[in-house]
């Protein structure tokens, strides 16, 4: 008997609550002033051009659209890696054969000395084929078989296309 208050408050919640939700979700029916809908009238877009001269530029222009260059160009480098400078500004004008950018060269210096130490050492490896093969350091008369049985042995020739 004790809950019985608390379960007529309950119901009264209830009601009230599902009474709500009833109302609000009912719609009016649209006038056909709301229905209807206003159409502005179409007006082209002007757009004015002027040749551009290097200025200073104290207007703001805000305007939506797409820019495009009359002229590009495709820069490719010889090797690739990192850009170590940039030597033109953006927009300007450079001279054929000019000097664009530069990379990096440390892995190529560093290529380098290791293929020069590889063909000398291709060289003594060289020598000591001959040598193997009866001749003196200083022969001058190897038989062409002989040395292309020493470059192989040794690399040397794999070293010199390095």
């Amino acid at each position: 008997m004790q809950n019985f208050p608390r379960l007529k408050k309950f119901h009264i919640l209830l009601s009230i609550t599902m009474a709500v939700i009833v109302v609000s979700c009912t719609t009016k029916a649209k006038t056909d002033t709301e229905t209807e809908h206003q159409t502005l009238p179409t007006e082209k877009n002007s757009v004015e051009t002027s040749i551009i001269v290097e200025q200073d530029f104290m207007q703001e222009i805000v305007s939506n659209g797409k820019l495009s260059a009359i002229q590009k160009a495709e820069l490719y480098f010889e090797n690739s890696g990192l850009i170590k400078s940039i030597n033109v500004k953006n927009g300007r004008r450079v001279q054929a054969g000019a000097q664009i950018a530069k990379l990096e060269n440390d892995d190529f210096l560093f290529a380098l000395k290791k293929a020069e130490f590889r063909k000398e050492q291709a060289e003594i490896d060289k020598l000591d084929a001959f040598i193997g093969m009866g001749y003196t350091q200083n022969a001058d008369n190897i038989s062409p078989e002989h040395q292309k049985i020493a470059n192989i042995r040794s690399g040397y020739q794999a070293a010199e296309l390095q």
